[in-house]
């Protein structure tokens, strides 16, 4: 049986100092199927995901710090292809590009503005076979790579792969025909830059008929080979690489033995140093990013039967198991992409049909940096108690605290991340936020003292 989560914004909030970081889980979406894919944290500190929302529209969903939802905007001009999912990034001009397949077959690459508009729209011609995208990243140029896959359609071939580069409005500025090591095809699943020189490593899989091999290939920023290796003693996909300290690579992906999570270790030359294998996590997607004195590593984990958790192990600088952890309900979750964030914790998005609205729902976990959820929205303690009334107001609100503040910041943002109001030095138990010209809307409040933040979401009406 479902659970049925509700989050209710109370008409007089109470909120705390916290020393902890942000942690929560929480579901998005309709009664029908919503589908959680790409997640990026965004520059004012939420989060916008990439979904199949309302069963099959292509859909972002912004919220804010706490996972609360800021906005959803749907693309009924795209629908989704399901079998394969989307792919978000924010760019440098604070606007977004999702990426995926559309169910007229066509890739898609979409770019919006910071609350969703559409900005433009560019599809690959779609033909008698699908075209799918899978990843877009954004180089300090502001230009966009973006891999995929073709699907030939014939018995002995699976697919070609897709890489081309394009500027910020979308038009290509290189389209590159990726060789295929074997004669039934291969596919293009992560494109990276390098930390250190900036060039581009591509990663997939060959061939996707019988068991696929290991591939990596790096390219210069015109899209020249620098090396391309192909790994014909390992059966698995390449779904993430990030760079390591030594200019190699760490890579992780689907294992097409099923016992274990595999980890790759490849220098800068393109060559297998070592593989390692996680029995207690074997997955069937993973993904690998940096973070505080080691690496995450995330994907679904098998439960029983067909059932699936998320999960999130953190690895030490030796690729040693310092923690697992596991998320999900009594039925089954699917995972999406992971990222480490700001605060030294991690975001998995991923779908859930344990808990939400119905059927599968978006599903967005927030960790601290052991991989723990230690309560929903901000993570708060028992002391300096602080009440802001009324919540929604039109012309002032006051703001309380059972203590004394003393030399405190409070911070204003808008929905679109951006701060609107700064007020300095705050001391004493309670002080009036006045309106002024602050359009209707939803805001985010911050209050900084001493090194510890309370947050608030805050309704200005008419």
């Amino acid at each position: 049986m479902k659970i049925k989560l509700l989050f209710l914004l109370l008409s007089f909030t109470c909120f705390h100092f916290v020393q902890a970081q942000i942690t929560f889980q929480k579901t998005y979406g309709t009664p029908k199927n919503d589908w959680g894919y790409g997640v990026t944290q965004t520059f004012d500190g939420g989060y916008a995901l990439a979904s199949v929302y309302d069963s099959n529209k292509i859909a972002i969903i912004k919220t804010d710090s706490i996972g609360d939802t800021t906005w959803v905007k749907m693309y009924p001009y795209l629908i989704a292809n399901i079998n394969w999912g989307d792919f978000i990034i924010q760019t440098s001009d604070s606007n977004y590009v999702l990426v995926g397949g559309a169910a007229d077959s066509s890739g898609f690459m979409l770019k919006v503005n910071s609350i969703g508009d559409t900005l433009w729209l560019k599809k690959l011609p779609n033909n008698t076979y699908m075209n799918i995208l899978h990843k877009v990243i954004e180089d300090k140029f502001g230009n966009l790579i973006v891999v995929g896959e073709t699907y030939v359609g014939k018995p002995t071939v699976c697919c070609a792969p897709i890489m081309f580069k394009a500027d910020h409005l979308g038009n290509t500025i290189w389209s590159l025909p990726i060789n295929c090591p074997y004669p039934t095809g291969c596919r293009l699943q992560e494109v990276y830059i390098d930390k250190f020189d900036g060039n581009y490593l591509v990663t997939g899989d060959a061939p996707a008929y019988g068991p696929p091999v290991l591939r990596l290939v790096k390219l210069d920023t015109a899209g020249k080979y620098i090396w391309n290796s192909v790994f014909t003693s390992i059966s698995a996909s390449i779904s993430s690489v990030i760079s390591t300290r030594d200019s190699g690579y760490l890579c992780t992906g689907e294992s097409w033995t099923y016992d274990s999570l595999p980890l790759y270790k490849i220098d800068k030359k393109g060559n297998l140093k070592f593989y390692k294998g996680y029995p207690d996590s074997n997955s069937s997607a993973s993904v690998i990013d940096t973070t505080t004195g080691g690496y995450l590593i995330a994907g679904q984990k098998h439960i029983y039967s067909t059932n699936y958790d998320l999960f999130l192990s953190k690895l030490d600088t030796n690729y040693n198991v310092l923690w697992n952890a596991s998320f999900g309900g009594s039925n089954t979750e699917q995972f999406g992409y992971m990222k480490a964030t700001s605060d030294g914790g991690a975001v998995l998005v991923g779908s859930t049909n344990s808990f939400g609205a119905g059927e599968y729902d978006a599903y967005l976990v927030k960790t601290n940096y052991k991989g723990l959820i230690t309560g929903q929205n901000v993570i708060s303690v028992a002391q300096n108690g602080i009440s802001i009334s009324p919540n929604p107001f039109s012309q002032k609100t006051i703001i309380k605290t059972e203590k004394n503040f003393s030399n405190a910041t409070l911070t204003l943002y808008n929905s679109l991340g951006q701060v609107v109001r700064t007020l300095n030095g705050i001391t004493g138990k309670e002080f009036a936020l006045n309106r002024g010209n602050l359009p209707p809307g939803i805001y985010l409040l911050r209050i900084t003292q001493e090194g510890k933040v309370a947050s608030s979401k805050l309704i200005i009406e008419d």
